[in-house]
């Protein structure tokens, strides 16, 4: 499995709302079977699970009647732009300061990740990792869709209040709360910026030149201070892949021994605390970690200049 935590997307379906809303961690929960803590937080993980079903048949009833109520497509297809990334892009990220090779470019047949954006192609470039793996990354151009107006969400909740008219006293207040949390993202997203704005994607580069996992995205802001950060691997070991700015020389992540699960789930515990280094080239790093792919996000990482100094602290 391949995952990037922490980019700020656009916008977000309900159920993907819900998904964090809900339940916090379990998305990253990957390693080991989850067991909830308690015999309530079973009972509150199960009640959370019907307000989540309750809630996004609402919203997709609401969606059929109305067209301005449907969101825009998520995996709605890549384009390719001929334009530049802004100054900012190619300031922080030497390798797309150098002229694009052959080796550079990506595929244009259909075979472009689903990223919905429009991809910086002449700007594409292959870097390799100092353990000799390879990466394509990737600028591109998101342009937020429109939010749904107010209305949408009223309807819901409309039809919230009459399908849980019948429900239990807990069941109807779950649902309700949980869909005010997500009434108040869908008024965040509404108040963001609507402009394009530029961000960066890190790719494998494939054995057939095309594009393997990966993924990235969000604000390049989020990028200059957090990086671009994947774990790919099994339940005990993976390998922890990232892209950083210009200046930084080597990582040195910390792992926790305790990894809460959320609110509803015992933690998990590991033997120790994990400490490793990894160096970068060609702005990017590639190491293996003694977890599993959902536990592999470090709590703390310390960005080194080449003299050793400390360039940043990310903290997640």
């Amino acid at each position: 499995m391949s995952q990037f935590p922490g980019a700020p997307r656009r916008a977000l379906v309900v159920s993907a709302v819900l998904a964090c809303t809900v339940a916090p961690g379990v998305a990253a929960a990957q390693s080991g079977r989850l067991e909830p803590k308690s015999p309530a937080a079973a009972r509150a993980l199960e009640e959370s699970q019907q307000a989540l079903d309750l809630i996004n048949r609402a919203d997709a009833a609401v969606r059929a009647a109305r067209k301005a109520c449907r969101w825009p497509s998520p995996d709605r297809g890549s384009r390719i732009t001929h334009d530049a990334p802004g100054a900012e892009v190619t300031g922080a990220i030497a390798a797309l300061r150098r002229p694009q090779t052959d080796a550079d470019r990506i595929p244009e047949d259909g075979r472009l990740p689903g990223m919905g954006d429009d991809i910086y192609v002449d700007h594409t470039r292959t870097v390799t990792a100092p353990n000799g793996k390879q990466f394509v990354i990737v600028p591109a151009r998101a342009t937020p869709p429109t939010p749904r107006p107010a209305s949408c969400a009223d309807a819901v909740h409309a039809r919230l209040l009459r399908t849980t008219a019948t429900s239990s006293r807990r069941l109807r207040s779950r649902t309700l709360k949980t869909y005010a949390a997500v009434r108040r993202q869908e008024r965040r997203f509404a108040e963001e910026p609507r402009e394009p704005y530029d961000e960066v994607f890190l790719f494998a580069r494939a054995a057939d030149g095309g594009l393997g996992g990966g993924g990235g995205g969000g604000r390049f802001g989020f990028f200059l201070t957090h990086g671009n950060v994947m774990s790919t691997g099994g339940d005990d070991r993976s390998q922890v892949t990232g892209l950083v700015p210009d200046g930084v020389a080597s990582v040195e992540m910390t792992f926790p021994k305790r990894v809460s699960r959320g609110a509803y789930y015992k933690p998990t515990v590991f033997p120790r605390r994990e400490v490793v280094t990894a160096p970068v080239q060609e702005g990017v790093f590639s190491v293996r970690v003694p977890r599993g792919a959902g536990d592999a996000f470090a709590s703390r990482t310390v960005w080194r200049a080449a003299d050793g100094h400390v360039v940043r602290v990310v903290r997640r």
